[in-house]
């Protein structure tokens, strides 16, 4: 199994990368620490732990496109505890925002706390604490401090899905327990 533990990212992320211009059907993923983590099955996992993205002054994590984490873009077989993000901004024009994580796959997080707004254009979920759920995953012990601004492209009109905690329940099963939303939407 392999571990990444007690890192700190106390600078800027910024994914630039628009990957429809050549073609690659792939999207990035971009998170403060990690931008995809994948273990291989259920028994063969990543954990990430006590790892943190700090604020100072105009720190913040942004993408054109993809998966948008404070710790990580993207998870597969990844378990998250103890991590904590604390931006001034997670935003751009991604499909997935989450204040941990963009997008869980039999993932979990466990005792993570999100501290940043988020504001997006045009994304497809947005979640304080995670943007979209697959398969079995779970959150437990976490919560969210902040707002979000979901905006379309012609700066009126909400688009997109957002929630407190997780933006897009898409398939399998979420287990959320013991956590909290505190800010605005």
């Amino acid at each position: 199994n392999t571990v990444v533990s007690s890192c700190v990212n106390s600078g800027i992320v910024l994914n630039d990368d628009d990957n429809n211009s050549t073609g690659n059907s792939t999207a990035p993923m971009t998170g403060g620490i990690v931008g995809r983590a994948r273990g291989s099955s259920s028994t063969a996992r990543v954990t990430l732990k006590n790892n943190s993205s700090i604020a100072k002054d105009g720190v913040y994590l942004q993408t054109r496109r993809g998966w948008i984490g404070g710790i990580v873009g993207h998870t597969q077989y990844v378990d998250i505890t103890d991590c904590d993000c604390m931006t001034e901004t997670i935003g751009g024009y991604g499909y997935y925002y989450g204040g941990i994580a963009g997008q869980l796959d039999n993932s979990t997080i466990t005792s993570c706390d999100a501290v940043t707004n988020m504001s997006a254009t045009n994304n497809k979920g947005m979640g304080g604490v995670e943007g979209r759920s697959l398969s079995t995953s779970a959150i437990t012990g976490c919560t969210y401090r902040g707002s979000m601004n979901n905006i379309a492209s012609d700066g009126t009109t909400v688009k997109g899905v957002a929630g407190g905690l997780v933006g897009l329940l898409d398939t399998g099963q979420l287990t959320v327990s013991t956590s909290s939303f505190k800010g605005d939407i």
